[in-house]
């Protein structure tokens, strides 16, 4: 019997440690976009080419250590659209935390993963910054009704290597895609096993042409507020350095992380010599990249937002590009966020996107959703 198409799950969740994997009845399934998701098994090959006294170069073939390449893409969409119990959160703060190292959340100055509860609602701020924790993730896939369990996998001990999120006002939804390292697959027959869990996916949707601009944390450029944005991208990239040991295991004993490199691009309508005039300066400054859907208000109850925010960044990664082939003359930017050349230090107590002076020195990017918690007093874990 052939496969039915178009029922495939994919469910992902933290770990407890690097190779205990979540059970299954336990993740949070990724509405991932059909055909996205790719898994590149990698094996060393250990071939014998010791001489035998033929005229031959290759003799035998050994399999050595694993691991795996995973991507996909999704829609970004925010956690449960009410307070409710395993309420994790959306799975790009899951991807986030993962990413970042934030850690376990907290409500301290210092805490990578910072939440703070909207007034007195069930609505949570989640600031996620650069942190030091070391957290894994469990990476399943389902295909239904398939004549062989042999399809069905996961992948534990994973971590988030990139991650891009992109914005374009005139196309659907903001998207957002993810690579990840992990080890080798493990085969497991979840035919009879319970579907992943839904409860922390909603159907708030972030469309890109959405208030794309809000009047809180308003669009910017190095420093300039900015209404002309057309789409933009940023992505989160650090190289993922897999180690292995002499353990009796084909799988790495563990997984680094490089340093956080942060990249961005944006296409602007040319309304005035703003962007020019800045690339050419050399400025840098705070960047501000900002999506709201809900109530006007950030505080209300019924808000969603997501915002990216580099304290200090240039716009000089790339050649500045103006493009006046269509009906109307568009400019291209490219920047990379910067940390202001200072090492770990203590972020500043009541720091927000409000203020050009915010997260100073202390990280190159800081993440902000609004969401739901499990309920008034507990936030989304990212779990």
């Amino acid at each position: 019997m052939p496969l039915t198409s178009a029922r495939e799950q994919i469910g992902i969740g933290r770990q407890s440690a690097i190779g205990s994997a979540v059970a299954l009845n336990a993740l949070h399934t990724v509405v991932a976009d059909a055909g996205s998701f790719t898994a590149s098994e990698n094996y060393e090959q250990i071939l014998d080419t010791g001489r035998r006294g033929s005229e031959t170069m290759d003799f035998n073939s050994h399999q050595g250590v694993g691991f795996t390449e995973i991507s996909f893409d999704f829609p970004l969409m925010y956690g449960s659209g009410t307070a409710a119990a395993n309420n994790a959160g959306s799975i790009v703060g899951i991807l986030l935390r993962n990413l970042l190292g934030t850690g376990a959340s907290g409500s301290g100055a210092t805490d990578a993963l910072r939440q703070t509860r909207i007034a007195s609602t069930s609505n949570w701020k989640n600031q996620f910054r650069l942190g030091s924790s070391k957290e894994y993730l469990t990476v399943a896939r389902k295909i239904l009704a398939q004549n062989s369990e042999a399809t069905d996998v996961e992948y534990i001990g994973c971590r988030v290597n990139e991650l891009t999120i992109s914005a374009n006002s005139g196309e659907g939804f903001v998207t957002c895609s993810t690579s990840l390292t992990g080890r080798t697959s493990t085969t497991i027959d979840m035919q009879n096993q319970a579907d992943f869990l839904l409860s922390t996916t909603s159907e708030d949707l972030q469309r890109g042409w959405e208030n794309i601009s809000v009047s809180t944390w308003p669009n910017k450029i190095v420093g300039t507020t900015v209404t002309n944005i057309i789409s933009w991208d940023v992505t989160f990239s650090r190289e993922a350095t897999p180690i292995f040991s002499a353990g009796n295991s084909q799988d790495y004993s563990d997984l680094y992380l490089g340093p956080l490199e942060v990249t961005f691009s944006v296409v602007c309508d040319i309304e005035d010599a703003t962007q020019l005039s800045a690339f050419r300066a050399n400025t840098k400054g705070n960047t501000q990249l900002a999506l709201s859907m809900g109530a006007a208000s950030v505080t209300a109850a019924t808000n969603r937002a997501f915002v990216i925010g580099m304290a200090n960044s240039t716009i000089m990664e790339d050649a500045l590009e103006i493009d006046t082939s269509g009906s109307y003359a568009t400019v291209a930017l490219s920047g990379r966020g910067l940390a202001n050349g200072v090492g770990v230090a203590v972020i500043p107590s009541g720091d927000t996107f409000t203020t050009s002076t915010n997260l100073s020195g202390v990280t190159p990017v800081e993440v902000l959703i609004h969401e739901m918690g499990v309920d008034g007093t507990t936030g989304p874990d990212y779990s």
